[in-house]
C-alpha cells in the first residue's frame, strides 16, 4: 500500500453506515464474515461513524466485538488484517469530549486511545486525520475560500508552518510510542499535502503514506493539483465514494435493477 509495507487488498471496507442505516449488529458482522471470506484484507472506519445519524463510536465498538469474538473462535489473527480508522477535529466519539480541536497532542492520543480500546486492539495499522482543521473549504466545495467559508463545521487554525509542526510532532508521539504504525491524510488539497509532507521531511517524522479523499466518476476534482502534490510526495490515494453514495448503482431511479429489488423499502433508508 503505497509506500508502506502494508499487503493490502485491492478493495478495502468502508464502515460508515454501520451503526446508523445498518442498524442491525448481526447483519454488521455477516458483512465482515463475507468480506473476510472474499479475501478482502483491509477495512476503514472512524471514531466519528456512523454517519447520518447516531454519531460517533458504535461503528468501532462493533467491529471490536466483532474482532474480538473471531480472533477467540480462531477464524482470524489480529495480523492478518489492515485496520484503519481517523480522529476528526470535531472531537465527535473523542473520550474526553473536547469539542473542535486542532489535533493537539492530548486529544490526538485520547482519540488514538479510544479507538484502540473499542476495537480491542493493540495497534492501530492506519490512523488518519479526517479533514483539515484549519479555515479551508470541505466536502465539494471546489474553490478556495478562507475563514472557513464552504466548510459545515467550524475550523481551528489559519493553517501556518507553526500550526504544521505541531501536528506532525503529535503524530510523531502515537508512532513512537507504537500506537499506530502508519498515519494518512483525509479530505486534504495539494496545499495540505504539501505542507505535511515538508513538514514531516523538515522534522525527521515518517510522511503520510495515503489521502482519503471523495472520488467518483461524477467527482473528479482529487484528479486537479491534488493528485499531483500526492504523486510527487508519494502519498497513495484511498478514495471512498466510488458509487457516488449509490447514485451510479442507479437505486435510486425507478427503473434501476437496485431499486426494483427492494421496492417496498422507503427511499430514506436507502443510503
Amino acid at each position: 500500500f503505497g509506500n508502506s509495507d502494508m499487503m493490502v487488498t485491492e478493495v478495502c471496507a468502508g464502515t460508515m453506515t454501520w451503526g446508523s442505516f445498518n442498524d442491525n449488529k448481526e447483519v454488521v458482522f455477516a458483512q465482515l464474515d463475507k468480506l473476510i471470506e472474499l479475501g478482502v484484507n483491509f477495512i476503514d472506519t472512524a471514531e466519528l461513524y456512523p454517519v447520518a445519524f447516531n454519531y460517533g463510536k458504535t461503528t468501532e465498538e462493533w467491529m471490536g466485538e466483532w474482532l474480538q469474538q473471531r480472533i477467540s473462535e480462531g477464524k482470524l489473527k489480529r495480523e492478518d488484517i489492515y485496520l484503519a480508522t481517523k480522529c476528526n477535529p470535531q472531537g465527535i466519539g473523542c473520550p474526553s469530549e473536547p469539542g473542535p480541536h486542532s489535533y493537539e497532542e492530548e486529544t490526538l492520543t485520547a482519540s488514538c486511545k479510544g479507538s484502540l480500546d473499542r476495537m480491542k486492539c493493540k495497534y492501530i495499522d492506519l490512523y488518519q486525520l479526517h479533514w483539515p482543521s484549519r479555515d479551508t473549504p470541505l466536502f465539494g466545495c471546489a474553490t478556495f475560500k478562507k475563514e472557513g467559508e464552504g466548510r459545515p463545521m467550524a475550523f481551528k487554525d489559519y493553517g501556518g508552518p507553526e500550526v504544521f509542526e505541531r501536528q506532525v510532532l503529535n503524530v510523531k508521539k502515537l508512532l513512537d510510542a507504537g500506537l499506530i504504525k502508519y498515519w494518512g491524510l483525509s479530505n486534504e488539497n495539494a496545499y495540505g499535502i504539501t505542507m505535511f509532507c515538508m513538514t514531516c521531511d523538515k522534522l525527521g517524522v515518517p510522511r503520510p503514506i495515503s489521502c482519503q479523499n471523495d472520488f467518483s466518476m461524477v467527482d473528479r476534482m482529487y484528479e486537479s493539483d491534488t493528485l499531483e502534490a500526492a504523486h510527487r510526495f508519494g502519498v497513495v490515494g484511498l478514495p471512498y465514494g466510488p458509487l457516488a453514495g449509490g447514485v451510479l448503482t442507479c437505486k435510486y431511479f425507478d427503473s434501476g435493477k437496485y431499486a426494483k429489488m427492494d421496492a417496498d423499502r422507503p427511499l430514506e433508508e436507502c443510503r
